[in-house]
């Protein structure tokens, strides 16, 4: 039977995977049951160890039981919302038997379209092995366990259940409509709905920090106890929580200009803030009132303030202020207030008798008043004239000879003074083709008044109609004279219109067309320039035309020769001038009729498939369908990495390439690791490429290359990491095996045992065959990896030889196997002698030896060799350097000898004996080259003589010739050759080959010259030639010396020659260049 997992409730592991709380009993009872040929697909698990994989299951291999079925794409949980489509992935690799999926333990069937379930079916390439199951709308009845199954008989499962319905948004439901108290409590529910199943829900409360003096806010979430159930409640204690008031706004001020005498009631009010906000009045900066009422129930703060307004108040400015301890800086709203008030008094000023006939001058006076008076004059019941003309009028404008721009905003002030009544001021536009008298400008501001007479503000925004016109200001009263006042404007403006035209409206492919482009009028003069899509050209210009404004219009013409490529872009005329920073641009979108082409640049991969071609005219419409396949170099990635594979089993490393073509053999394999090792069998599925391994050995750990190739450059690579898992295996050399220590209740004592194993080693420590007990303060247990190495080192304090004198049995352990080692825990010695004694290497005078060091008795151990030949009197001795060294080379040994070698360790308690049970070592030194003398005498006899062969020169007078034996090379390669030719007083000695030059050549010559006249007779004169010819071997030596200094002296002379012709060359160059120049 399968291996059903069910819960209502998953929970997402720190780590990313799911877990699912289920009994195990089921799981272990239905993997016993598993035969050869079934495989189980199982769920995610996690583990802390990295070694160990995610998504694998150890199964033990049947004897003769070789590379099986396996997934390649094991099912995970799927959640879709209701309706959507569900797919379950499942991918067996060397599919062998049925694969079918199972639905809460019901199988479904092996037919792919699944009869009997309208909305299930399997989709995927049979080729691969792919079985994934499709579900289409899914609905709650769909939320089940599903098992993908593969074997000739009952399999083994996979859980993946299917959530149709994940929780909707969720929501609180609590009281809000009334402010909470501190200290009371309140319950506030969450609520989850709409999920299937039930959600799991954890709550938060958000916990702030305020700082008075700073703006400083510090939040964290604090969750409180997750629940089960759909609704849960938690406890809320409300704190303060300081918040500054929002700005004030004045309440009753319902128009700008109030009549003195009026008692104004306003209101300032300012809302929320906690606490609430402080308010108070001020006029003109000072302090009217600091009064205010709180409305804790509206939250707002309010003040009244009741002023009774006199001429004096005429502009005052009012400001409400509200501010609370939170505040950075108060928050204010002012207004200004417009008094309208009659003058105090009116005043008649001169003589008021007269005769008659004679002028009488009276005055009239009239004291402040908004808005100003108008003063008339009445002679009883008859009004008199008292009409006077405006005396003066003058404009506040820009200075005319700066250029404006259009667009820019102008003011143009008009003053007036003097006059009965005062002038009324009236703005005219005048241009040279309209009236004389211009036209009314009707945007005038107010006329206002001033202690002089009265003002009016033209505000503009200039256009290129306001380049030289005259703005005229006519002032006028009732004494019916006119007086002016006028200004210029000079303004700068862009192009007012922008006009492309064309001969025709469709244009054919090949044909030449040509475009004109005429700017209206602009000031200054535009520059015309022609773009088409990111290419710019320059066009023929016509000479410029004075227009409309007072400005120039311009006209160019551009002459194109049409393509496809044409069509339907856009050729835009664009003028500037470097004056203005805008211009004005216009378009011609052109219409070519040509033979259709589609041209893609740069083509991706993104571009291949199928294109649909609709020709259509006014006889119908006609379709065709073009393919389009681009190929390109692949890009490769693992499907797994790292891949986990136990000891002796079946390792498929899978990489996937995308790449188009996909060609066979496309894939290849390297290794990267040390060695060679057994690559095994590589094949190919479609996009696929599958190295697999059988019968994996610890050799095959390491990193592997996928190489993808198609036959378009450049080719792709991946690595795969294979991890072979093997039971644990403890290091067991003589070192490991004990462990020295005083018993005196003093030292300290460390076993040490070291496993290399994967998955993750766990240890188990027994002493005497019992468990130990590390809550014991004596005993100390630690544990280190590295790699596929552990170590666990029990640490034994206060060794006491009662206690802790015993066997201490170290056990490894992970899911593959265990090993033992027991490590016997001793008092301090002598050491234990060294084993594996051999030779590494042997020269003429020395010897390499190595050996295994024992144990070390608890001390720091050193080694000592002993070695003797046949004809020493006694053993010499020499001590290892630096000590510990277990690889020594002992030297200052005469060749061709025979010696016997033995070593033993020393420690600071004594000695052990020698290695390998007193075993001794006999070594041969090897002969060294020499340089013999052959001689051949008168009867062809030839005697090969040792290296002293001065004493041949005087015996064998009959030796008419020598030989140097081996080469001359060797002669002087070797040390202390010539010595044994000929006395030392004779003839100096060479100590190695560095030491051979020019001078010691000589010295040869001369060994060799008197060598060869002790030997050859009298009548061979030529080499006593050469003697005596080498006794003045210093008139050579000068001769050298001459001829040397001699070659040096002339490559200096030429060397100069050649700088005076350099030189010379240079000064004629320079001569020319200067005649050219000037």
């Amino acid at each position: 039977m399968g291996c059903l997992l069910r819960q209502k409730t998953t929970r997402l592991h720190p780590h990313g995977v799911c877990l699912f709380h289920a009994p195990f009993t089921s799981c272990i009872s239905s993997i016993k049951l598993l035969t050869k040929t079934q495989l189980i697909s199982h769920s995610t698990t996690s583990f802390s160890d990295p070694t160990i994989p995610f998504n694998s299951l150890s199964l033990p291999l049947f004897p003769g039981l070789r590379a099986q079925q396996v997934f390649r794409t094991e099912p995970r949980n799927v959640t879709v919302r209701m309706g959507a489509t569900a797919v379950l992935r499942c991918e067996v690799l060397r599919a062998s038997g049925t694969v079918q999926w199972a639905k809460d333990g019901l199988l479904l069937g092996p037919d792919r379209s699944l009869p009997g379930f309208p909305r299930y079916s399997m989709i995927g390439n049979l080729k691969r092995g792919q079985y994934h199951l499709q579900i289409e709308n899914a609905q709650l009845e769909d939320d089940a366990t599903y098992n993908c199954q593969a074997g000739r008989s009952e399999s083994s499962q996979s859980c993946c259940p299917l959530d149709a319905v994940p929780p909707s948004k969720p929501y609180f439901e609590m009281n809000m409509v009334e402010p909470w108290v501190a200290g009371k409590e309140y319950i506030v529910i969450c609520v989850a709905p709409d999920a299937k199943p039930e959600a799991e829900i954890t709550l938060y409360k958000v916990i702030t920090f305020f700082f008075f003096s700073h703006l400083y806010f510090f939040s964290f979430l604090s969750p409180s106890m997750p629940f089960s159930f759909v609704k849960s409640t938690f406890i809320c204690v409300s704190w303060f929580l300081p918040v500054p008031p929002q700005p004030p706004v004045i309440l009753g001020l319902d128009r700008q200009e109030v009549k003195a005498g009026t008692t104004l009631v306003l209101e300032c009010v300012s809302q929320f803030g906690n606490p609430l906000a402080t308010l108070h009045w001020t006029k003109n900066g000072d302090v009217l009132s600091k009064t205010w009422e709180e409305d804790a129930v509206a939250q707002k703060s309010r003040s009244i303030l009741k002023l009774k307004l006199t001429p004096a108040d005429n502009q005052a400015i009012l400001c409400c202020e509200s501010v609370n301890l939170v505040s950075v800086s108060p928050l204010s709203v002012s207004r200004r207030i417009t008094v309208v008030f009659d003058p105090v008094e009116v005043m008649l000023l001169g003589s008021f008798a007269a005769i008659e006939g004679q002028e009488l001058d009276l005055s009239c006076y009239a004291s402040s008043s908004n808005p100003p008076v108008q003063i008339r004059w009445w002679l009883g019941n008859t009004e008199l004239n008292s009409t006077s003309t405006v005396e003066e009028v003058w404009l506040h404008v820009p200075p005319q000879d700066v250029p404006l721009r259009s667009g820019t905003k102008v003011r143009l002030i008009c003053f007036s003074s003097g006059g009965n009544p005062p002038g009324t001021l009236s703005w005219f536009k005048v241009h040279s083709f309209l009236l004389q008298n211009g036209q009314p400008v009707m945007s005038a501001l107010k006329q206002t008044s001033f202690d002089k007479g009265v003002a009016q503000e033209l505000v503009l925004v200039l256009t290129a109609s306001d380049n030289m016109a005259t703005y005229r200001c006519d002032a006028t009263n009732e004494a019916e004279k006119t007086i002016s006042a006028q200004t210029k404007l000079r303004v700068q403006f862009p192009a007012i219109t922008m006009k492309i035209t064309a001969k025709e409206e469709q244009f054919h492919q090949g044909q030449m067309i040509t475009l004109e482009c005429e700017s209206g009028s602009s000031n200054p003069r535009a520059n015309i320039s022609w773009s088409l899509g990111p290419l710019g050209f320059q066009g023929v210009n016509q000479p410029h035309k004075k227009a409309a404004y007072g400005g120039f219009s311009v006209s160019s013409s551009l002459s194109l020769n049409m393509t496809s490529q044409h069509h339907n872009q856009r050729v835009i005329c664009q003028s500037s001038s470097a004056e203005l920073p805008e211009g004005a641009k216009t378009f011609f979108k052109l219409s070519v009729l040509y033979e259709f082409t589609l041209v893609i640049e740069n083509v991706t991969r993104k571009e291949a498939g199928a294109y649909n071609i609709e020709c259509a005219n006014e006889e119908g419409v006609s379709h065709t369908t073009i393919m389009l396949d681009v190929q390109y170099a692949p890009s490769v990635k693992a499907e797994k990495d790292p891949v986990y594979v136990n000891l002796g089993e079946t390792a498929d490393l899978i990489c996937v390439a995308d790449a188009n073509p996909i060609i066979s053999d496309m894939f290849s394999w390297k290794w990267l690791g040390e060695g060679e090792v057994e690559m095994g069998e590589e094949i190919q599925e479609d996009e696929s490429g599958i190295l697999t391994i059988r019968d994996v050995t610890r050799a095959h750990a390491g990193l592997y290359q996928c190489i993808a190739d198609n036959g378009m450059a450049p080719s792709a690579s991946a690595d795969v990491q294979l991890v072979v898992q093997f039971k644990p295996e403890i290091q067991k050399g003589v070192q490991w095996r004990k462990v020295a220590s005083r018993g005196d209740a003093t030292s300290t004592a460390e076993l040490i045992c070291q496993a290399e194993g994967i998955p993750r080693v766990h240890f188990s420590w027994e002493k005497n065959g019992a468990l130990m007990d590390f809550a014991n303060p004596r005993y100390e247990q630690r544990t280190m990896r590295e790699g596929s190495f552990h170590t666990s080192t029990v640490q034994v304090v206060n060794v006491s030889a009662l206690l802790d004198y015993a066997v201490f049995t170290c056990t490894a352990h992970n899911s593959l196997g265990e090993d033992k080692l027991d490590i016997q825990l001793v008092s301090t010695n002598h050491p234990d002698p060294p084993s594996s004694f051999r030779q590494v290497s042997v020269s003429h005078n020395s010897v390499t030896l190595e050996w295994i060091p024992g144990f070390d008795g608890g001390l720091q151990q050193r080694f000592r060799i002993r070695y003797r030949w046949d004809r020493s009197v006694s053993f010499l001795y020499m001590d290892v350097f630096p000590p510990g060294e277990a690889t020594f080379t002992v030297t200052g040994l005469q060749p061709n000898t025979t010696y016997n070698f033995s070593v033993n360790a020393i420690n600071a308690i004594g000695e052990s004996s020698y290695a390998d049970s007193n075993a001794v070592l006999t070594i041969t030194t090897k002969a060294s080259f020499t340089l013999g003398c052959v001689l051949f005498s008168h009867n062809a006899s030839c005697t090969l003589w040792p290296l002293s062969c001065t004493k041949m020169y005087t015996h064998k007078k009959n030796c008419y010739k020598i030989i140097i034996h081996h080469y001359f090379s060797l002669f002087l390669k070797k040390k202390n050759l010539l010595n044994n030719f000929l006395p030392a007083q004779n003839y100096q000695t060479f100590n190695s080959f560095q030491d051979f030059n020019p001078l010691n050549a000589r010295l040869i010559i001369s060994i060799l010259s008197d060598l060869l006249q002790k030997t050859l007779p009298k009548k061979n004169n030529i080499f006593h030639k050469i003697n005596r010819w080498m006794k003045h071997w210093w008139l050579l030596e000068l001769w050298i010396i001459i001829i040397i200094i001699i070659i040096i002296i002339i490559i200096i002379i030429i060397i100069i020659i050649i700088i005076i012709i350099i030189i010379i060359i240079i000064i004629i160059i320079i001569h020319w260049f200067y005649i050219v120049l000037f």
